[in-house]
């Protein structure tokens, strides 16, 4: 027999196991928008791989907007496993700013007595996003005579996007004051034939130059006729 020669044979059959699959991503959000102040808030997503474990890492980019308080943050995940396998995912969170600045301190409309001049308040802005900044005009118009008058001043608020806010103050100059005769002549007796010389009266407004001296005599006479014996009155 030929086994009882020794002699043999072999065959082989060999399975090679690859990793071609990358690893999977999951949890990612959605894309997002919100508003300043808010700050973006990412998902927190995990990996996943069939052959054993895999390293999640990410990487933010950040691209300015329009305007100086918004922007937008993209975060790219990249998930690698034992083998060099790699996929990617993204999340992209804008931020925007659509609300406008607050004006704060505005005091209330007030009525005030000439000479006195308006003092206006000294309000301030404020916005939740950043800076605004803080112009005003004054608008003057005529009251019921040369002495009184109003005056607004309207408060603008200016944020970095352009957004606006106003406010405004209106105070009102009146003129209620007394005026004061000065150099009043005081009463005159004379005789007939005497010469009787009479300064014309003054008057002081306090709030300015507007005021006349109107004058009549009880006889009808005007200022400087002769007076006729009696008594006659000079009303200013």
């Amino acid at each position: 027999s030929n086994l009882a020669c020794g002699n043999s044979s072999t065959a082989s059959q060999t399975i090679s196991v690859e990793d071609n699959t990358p690893p999977v991503i999951s949890g990612v959000g959605a894309d997002a928008t919100i508003e300043c102040p808010a700050t973006p808030v990412f998902s927190e997503p995990t990996a996943a791989d069939a052959c054993g474990a895999a390293t999640l890492t990410f990487v933010d980019v950040t691209v300015a907007g329009d305007c100086d308080n918004e922007y937008s943050v993209t975060r790219t995940w990249t998930a690698t496993d034992a083998c060099g396998n790699s996929s990617t995912a993204s999340q992209t969170i804008a931020v925007e700013d659509n609300t406008p600045p607050v004006i704060s301190g505005v005091g209330a409309d007030a009525t005030i007595s000439c000479p006195a001049t308006p003092v206006f308040s000294e309000p301030t802005a404020s916005d939740a996003c950043g800076e605004a900044t803080l112009t005003y005009d004054d608008v003057t118009l005529p009251g019921s005579c040369p002495s009184e008058y109003s005056v607004t001043r309207t408060w603008t608020a200016t944020d970095a996007c352009g957004h606006t806010a106003t406010a405004s103050q209106t105070i009102y100059v009146i003129d209620d004051n007394d005026l004061t005769l000065t150099n009043v002549p005081e009463d005159v007796f004379a005789e007939c034939g005497e010469e009787i010389i009479l300064e014309y009266p003054g008057v002081v407004d306090p709030c300015g130059d507007n005021a006349v001296v109107d004058f009549s005599r009880s006889d009808g006479g005007e200022w400087g006729d002769e007076f006729e014996p009696g008594t006659t009155t000079q009303v200013c």
